[in-house]
């Protein structure tokens, strides 16, 4: 009798299921359901390759300035489908040559990366995907996908300003046109060289996708801060915890007031897991420090880290407090 109920009770479960699909089948835009597999290229009914002439009548500035190209550089003309490069990523275009001045929405007739056009992100992506499958892979698993971006918004076919293709001068200015808030904390005085070009964005995450939360480099944040900072490491006979766990804890990676990237400036910043030392029990706060009424020679110019130095971890015996 159980298999018998367990039989029915999934034949009843995909019945709903078919149900829902049918349900959001039957909301889903017309005009996009040609384009709901987004492992393909999206689409146009009714539509064949037309000779590229017949784009450069009236796209003859976005020809002008695709020639500069990587994309226009890779397309060799001795190829049949030199005549056909414009359509290569906007689809066949007979049906836009012929109706695009009656199709006032200008969503059915060829595909357009434009933001505002009506096509999702994932279409669009799965248009480059074609060509570029193989590095980005990781791609679908990324923030920016799941939030309906496309290549398109960092990139630039026709007109970009910067390297690979992208729509702004830099790296930096293109992931600032979203991470403002990363962008200012690189203002402060204390921050990696990205601002100075030294390093990019890239040396840390991939934009494209890598598997791991932020699509940080590393598997987690220290195995992204241990490519260059190698020597913080160890392994050390005596480890500080917080080094072991997460550098986050102590240090913001993009920018901070406080020197070497400190989340906060020692002794605050030791006290936030210190908090009953085996100093007196004294809290470390604005009287105590040299600026104060009664400042405490634990408080003052690096505090903690001036007697414990080797704070990141020790491989002396007698370190074990780290401060040798």
């Amino acid at each position: 009798m159980k298999g018998l109920w367990d039989r029915r009770r999934l034949l009843a479960l995909l019945a709903l299921s078919g149900a829902a699909l049918g349900g959001l089948a039957s909301c889903t835009s017309k005009k996009h359901t040609e384009a709901a597999d987004t492992t393909a290229w999206v689409k146009i009914e009714g539509a064949t390759y037309v000779d590229n002439d017949a784009c450069m009548t009236c796209h003859a500035d976005q020809a002008e300035h695709f020639k500069t190209t990587r994309h226009a550089k890779m397309n060799d003309p001795r190829t049949p489908a030199a005549k056909h490069e414009c359509q290569s990523c906007h689809g066949p275009g007979s049906v836009h040559v012929k109706n695009h001045e009656d199709d006032k929405e200008g969503l059915n007739d060829i595909i357009r990366f434009t933001e505002g056009k009506g096509f999702p992100g994932a279409q669009l992506a799965a248009q480059c995907l074609e060509c570029h499958q193989g590095e980005k892979r990781a791609w679908q698993t990324t923030s920016h996908a799941a939030t309906g971006m496309a290549c398109a918004s960092c990139h630039s076919i026709h007109s970009p300003q910067g390297d690979k293709q992208l729509k702004q001068a830099t790296e930096l200015e293109t992931c600032a046109q979203c991470h403002k808030d990363v962008r200012n904390q690189m203002q402060r005085p204390s921050h990696h060289p990205v601002r100075e070009g030294k390093i990019g964005c890239k040396d840390c995450h991939d934009p494209h996708g890598t598997g791991y939360e932020k699509n940080l480099r590393g598997a987690n944040p220290n195995d992204t801060c241990f490519k260059c900072h190698q020597e913080k490491a160890g392994p050390y006979l005596w480890q500080h915890a917080p080094v072991f766990e997460n550098c986050l804890t102590c240090h913001t990676p993009h920018g901070s007031n406080n020197r070497v990237l400190l989340a906060a400036k020692p002794p605050q910043l030791c006290q936030r897991c210190h908090s009953d030392s085996q100093h007196p029990g004294t809290v470390y706060d604005k009287t105590t420090l040299f600026e104060g009424s009664t400042p405490n020679a634990h408080a003052v110019h690096n505090a903690c880290i001036d007697c414990h130095s080797q704070i990141h971890g020790s491989n002396h015996p007698g370190g074990k407090f780290f401060m040798r």
